[in-house]
Formats: C-alpha cells, structure tokens, sequence
C-alpha cells in the first residue's frame, strides 16, 4: 500500500495530493487518498478541497481508527450507497517514536 511505501521512504507522502500518480500506483478504483496528521488535519489529498480541514467534517469518516497506540495497518470493509469499499489506514511513524505522528488513508 502506498503507507508502507511511505514509511519505507520508497514515496515521498507528497504523492497523496497527485491523483494521477495515485491512480497508476492503484488503479482508476482509487476514491480518495490523504494524509492525516495525528490532530485529524488534512495535509495531502487526492481532492485539493480537503487539505487544510478536519477528518470531522467527512460524513462516516472513522476517526476512531486514527489511534496513538495503533503500530500496524489496518484494513476495513465499508458497504454504503456507492456499493463495498476497502478503507487502509496505515500508521507513519518518525525515527524512534512509538506513536504515530500522521496516518495514510
């Protein structure tokens, strides 16, 4: 996923707010891709629109996920009006810390 390619210093986290480039790494399938400070600000999006808000104001966003304590990936199935989605939310993590500091959705 594009979160581990982060963390792994293999993307720059600036690619979030390139949906071309998104959609060559995923697939014309993307919906949405950001980054997510720990605060729940957006600071890179697919959509231009979101950079600068709050995860709040995303209708069924699950900010519960954005944890201190989470260290893995996780991977939820979300079944709305649009049909079944794959949400990733993938952890960043900054030389020797044990709590994220931003999240790759």
């Amino acid at each position: 996923t594009p979160g581990r390619l982060i963390q792994d210093e293999q993307l720059k986290v600036s690619i979030l707010s390139d949906p071309e480039q998104m959609k060559r790494l995923l697939g014309p399938h993307l919906q949405q891709a950001m980054a997510i400070g720990f605060d729940g600000t957006i600071y890179h999006s697919t959509d231009p629109l979101m950079i600068g808000n709050s995860v709040k104001i995303i209708e069924g966003f699950p900010a519960d996920e954005l944890r201190a304590d989470m260290n893995d990936q996780v991977l939820i199935t979300v079944d709305d009006q649009f049909g079944n989605s794959m949400i990733s939310i993938t952890p960043l993590f900054s030389l020797n810390a044990n709590q994220p500091f931003m999240y790759v959705f």
